[in-house]
């Protein structure tokens, strides 16, 4: 079940899940972890990430009115780089409108995603307003929710 619910979420998730579970079990659980987080960023490096952004996110936060603030985010949005966004994120006042915006963004990953939505959930619940965009310009590579989002243009390449 577990296979194929990674599967489902893209074939890369299951890539990474293989070499995960497979070194752990040829060596020990951190090796592991450590041959799936490598995995995970040259997956990502293969789609379109930028190293500069691979640990600390390039964006802009503007302030167009009042109750609105835009965050627009540039290169990628990976697990590696998400708790510097998720802070700003935080800081923002509450029951605001905050709309994020991934149209300058060559990858945002299903982590991101998944933890923006959640994100989405409760801010939402608290009374504010949170709105993704931008990722119309993107090729899903799976049916899933929350997969990985890749710039057009770079998947034409590699395709």
């Amino acid at each position: 079940k577990e296979f194929f619910k990674t599967y489902m979420v893209g074939k890369e998730q299951l890539v990474i899940f293989l070499v995960t579970i497979i070194v752990t079990l040829a060596t020990d659980l951190l090796l592991g972890i450590a041959a799936g987080i490598l995995a995970k960023f040259l997956v990502h490096l293969y789609f379109g990430l930028p190293f500069k952004s691979a640990f600390k996110p390039i964006f802009r936060v503007d302030h167009p009115s009042d109750d609105v603030y835009q965050i627009d985010v540039f290169h990628s949005a990976v697990f590696s780089n998400f708790i510097h966004l998720k802070k700003k994120l935080d800081e923002l006042p509450k029951k605001v409108k905050i709309v994020i915006d991934f149209d300058n963004c060559n990858i945002v990953d299903h982590t991101v995603l998944e933890n923006l939505h959640q994100y989405k959930h409760d801010y939402e619940h608290d009374g504010g307003s949170f709105e993704i965009k931008g990722l119309e310009h993107h090729k899903k590579l799976s049916k899933h929710e929350h997969a990985v989002h890749v710039k057009k243009v770079i998947y034409k390449h590699l395709s």
